[in-house]
């Protein structure tokens, strides 16, 4: 399955979602990652008594980019 944005000078390829991160496990993080090398890293919430959905882009990492790749990499497992 594709994912294609509209618009964008890009198309999404590859998902994946951890439902329970932060510190105490309660966001929900997805990273999206496109054919141009790109992870985007978006924090997506429940928010109110309505629940309503909101997203937040917390990142956008050029994996080409071996400067950009070191700080992802110190990030997640340092």
């Amino acid at each position: 399955m594709e994912v294609i944005t509209q618009g964008a000078p890009f198309k999404l390829t590859q998902i994946a979602v951890d439902t329970s991160a932060g510190p105490y496990k309660n966001y929900t993080v997805v990273f999206l990652g496109s054919d141009n090398g790109r992870v985007l890293k978006i924090l997506a919430s429940t928010e109110g008594a309505n629940a309503s959905f909101s997203t937040q882009l917390l990142e956008d990492v050029d994996v080409y980019n071996a400067d950009s790749l070191l700080l992802l990499l110190a990030f997640f497992f340092f």
